[in-house]
């Protein structure tokens, strides 16, 4: 059984990576610090994409996540939010502020997996924002089919995919593997995975510096579902579709199959919808073209190293009695590495140096595993 109803909110923050300030977000729920940065951030995502409101009264907003980003669009817009979060716990913290500050005309808030939710309204919303959502999802076309289905004639869509060929997803798809031979979790338990974290966070201290940075391997390593998405082929889903592309964000048509020199680990797609029936070639948002970081056909001895190393370490772990001291030592193991490729990808280093670099690290890690 997945733990994702619990997962962002009770285990990790959630989205923040693309503030200014990230490691704010660590703050209460409602810092005021942060939901305005989440407003000059969004209204920078929606001009970016040339979504533009000549009338932004009675606006009906569709919001998936934490619900932070809810408050910042009651800030910017007149009108209602819908707001929709799979945990519990943050529908009731939003539902907390909202009362607090008199804003039930302006968010609605519940608790529900939007994948599997029946009583999303059709053709009703002006706008539907997914930050940090649609990687997640337990299926990404039945997800995105349903919200783009509650999108409006001329409504918009602001999509954000976690994209396939940069160098932090790959570190990140090399860690997952490491530590669950897979990049879906099925079967890990989460009182095991909050044993887990709760050890490790005694060993970090309390440099919230140090604290953001294992919130975002949390994120990285833990997160039921991270489904890598390749533009090419998300873009084909639009093609002669209901949907017009407006805006296509940190991705082109002349892009390889990988780009390690972009630090941006993601892409962004907006759309506004024409027609009603929908003719959305939905199989090119499927999972299964989720694409594996190591079957990419890099031109390059260093990567190729970089892998066959990370698929050692892999097999020290494998060939270990399972057990929960080992996964102490696993999750240390693999934050030291995600600390490090996360300095290197934010770094002014050429690819090449990158791999070097992470390399020698990797190798240093394979030594100490060896030992365990």
């Amino acid at each position: 059984m997945s733990y994702l109803n619990v997962f962002y909110g009770e285990l990790t923050t959630g989205a923040g990576k693309r503030l200014k300030n990230p490691s704010k977000i660590l703050n209460n729920f409602a810092d005021k610090n942060v939901i305005d940065e989440f407003e000059k951030s969004i209204t920078k995502d929606l001009a970016n994409a040339k979504i533009n409101f000549q009338n932004n009264k009675d606006l009906k907003i569709l919001d998936i996540g934490t619900g932070r980003q809810s408050l910042a669009f009651s800030n910017i817009f007149n009108g209602t939010v819908h707001h929709f979060d799979i945990n519990k716990e943050n529908v009731k913290n939003l539902k907390k502020i909202i009362k607090k500050k008199k804003l039930e005309k302006s968010i609605i808030s519940k608790s529900a997996d939007i994948v599997n939710y029946s009583k999303l309204q059709k053709n009703f919303y002006d706008l539907v924002y997914l930050q940090g959502i649609i990687q997640h999802f337990s299926d990404p076309t039945k997800g995105i089919l349903k919200v783009l289905e509650s999108l409006k004639i001329n409504g918009y869509a602001w999509l954000y995919f976690y994209k396939s060929g940069t160098f932090m997803q790959f570190c990140n798809f090399s860690l997952r593997n490491i530590f669950h031979s897979s990049n879906t979790l099925k079967n890990f338990s989460l009182k095991r995975l909050k044993l887990i974290l709760d050890f490790q966070k005694e060993k970090i201290g309390k440099s919230k510096q140090n604290l953001f940075h294992f919130d975002t391997f949390v994120d990285s390593l833990f997160v039921p579902f991270a489904w890598l998405f390749d533009y090419k082929i998300v873009k084909q889903a639009f093609k002669n579709s209901n949907f017009k592309i407006l805006k296509e964000i940190t991705c082109s048509e002349k892009e390889r199959k990988y780009n390690h020199v972009s630090k941006q680990s993601a892409f962004i797609i907006s759309i506004i919808k024409k027609s009603k029936k929908m003719k959305i070639k939905k199989k090119f948002l499927s999972s299964k073209y989720s694409v594996n970081q190591f079957k990419i056909n890099y031109n390059s001895s260093k990567m190729q190293e970089l892998i066959k190393n990370f698929k050692i370490l892999k097999k020290i772990f494998k060939h270990k009695k399972n057990s929960l001291k080992l996964d102490y030592e696993k999750t240390n193991i693999c934050f030291n590495i995600y600390k490090k490729a996360y300095r290197l990808n934010y770094s002014s280093l050429t690819p090449e140096k990158k791999y070097i670099s992470l390399n020698s690290f990797v190798l240093t890690q394979i030594m100490y595993a060896k030992k365990i």
